[in-house]
């Protein structure tokens, strides 16, 4: 009966350390790229959006379509109603990034509330409108001398209206202003409650698809009304590659939609429960953008003088002292602002209309 000989290694010929070096070395390698693209994906960024035609559609494609997550960032979407609640969140550090409306914006600049305008909110001036009801007789701005117009008191609709006024040799007193409600509003028109209305989508949209009245004017006269978004300094510090990169994915998103007007009737459709027939008309009114240009600061500026004459305010605010464009220009490469409008560079979405 043979025996089993024992095991006995090899004679040590150095092959073994070095084999296992490589080894070592190709996991390493391999955790270390692991590692930094988990860190990639991990970069959080707490983003609050406010539901509405005019800035939902950029951060809901930019979900749906992955490419926050194809440029490492993991957003966290919270939606709002209205502007303030955004701000009031920013200023207790439970957002990063905040898209809001131009009054909100710069109240909170003036509050000292610490944020940067980083980019424009998307806007497009078609978006607010004057209407009166559909048999009335005014065809301009000037036939509403002396007659009152229903719009929300301080905000963006009051200072578009406030500008066309005095752009045609009116004063703010020739009209009477009534404070009301955007959800109020079709109905106080209606009811003959007021002669006009200066109202943002998808309130003219209601008031057109039922029959309640007509535009006669818009707000792209003004500009393009922009809207702001804006990120908290302390964040903007820290994470600057993150919020240019949030605003490549962005941009990114504005485009897509811009050339597939259709897909975000479908989105809002689910997200605002508006009928099919409001959103048709509202969408091509929507001007799709992130990039700033030199009548983008002028609006901010043009929102911040009159929110301080108001007396809404209680400082001056000097825009340009509040901007930090930085992380745009790196994210596309461009120096901003921009001249001209959007207008220039940009044209409104078109929709196959059933």
């Amino acid at each position: 009966m043979s025996r089993r000989r024992p095991f006995v290694p090899a004679r040590y010929s150095g092959w073994q350390p070095r084999v296992a070096m490589l080894v070592l070395m190709g996991l390493v390698v391999s955790s270390g790229a692991l590692v930094a693209t988990a860190a990639r994906a991990e970069t959080r960024v707490r983003v609050g959006a406010l539901s509405t035609i005019s800035m939902a559609p950029a951060p809901l494609t930019a979900v749906s379509n992955g490419l926050f997550a194809k440029h490492g960032l993991n957003v966290e979407m919270r939606w709002f109603l209205t502007g303030p609640e955004i701000i009031q969140s920013l200023g207790a550090g439970e957002l990063d990034i905040g898209i809001v409306g131009n009054a909100p914006a710069i109240s909170a600049l003036a509050a000292g509330v610490p944020l940067k305008i980083v980019s424009v909110g998307m806007g497009g001036g078609a978006r607010e409108s004057l209407l009166v009801r559909v048999n009335d007789p005014a065809q301009r701005l000037e036939d509403l001398k002396g007659r009152k117009v229903g719009l929300v008191a301080g905000s963006d609709a009051e200072m578009f209206l406030r500008t066309q006024l005095k752009a045609r040799g009116l004063k703010f007193q020739d009209v009477t202003i009534i404070n009301v409600k955007p959800t109020e509003q079709p109905a106080a028109l209606q009811l003959g409650q007021v002669d006009a209305v200066y109202a943002w989508e998808p309130t003219p949209a209601l008031i057109v698809v039922k029959g309640i009245g007509r535009r006669i004017l818009d707000a792209d006269e003004v500009g393009s009304g922009s809207n702001a978004i804006v990120a908290r300094q302390e964040f903007l510090g820290k994470h600057p590659d993150a919020v240019a990169t949030f605003l490549k994915a962005m941009h990114e998103a504005t485009a897509y939609n811009r050339a597939n007007a259709e897909r975000v009737v479908d989105q809002l459709q689910e997200r605002l429960r508006l009928d099919r027939a409001v959103l048709l008309d509202a969408v091509p009114r929507q001007l799709w953008y992130v990039e700033v240009f030199q009548e983008d600061v002028q609006l901010w500026q043009a929102a911040a003088d009159f929110l301080y004459e108001e007396g809404k305010l209680r400082k001056k605010v000097t825009v340009m002292e509040h901007l930090d464009l930085a992380p745009l220009e790196r994210a596309l490469g461009a120096t901003y602002p921009l001249a001209g409008r959007a207008l220039d560079r940009y044209k409104y979405p078109t929709l196959r209309r059933p």
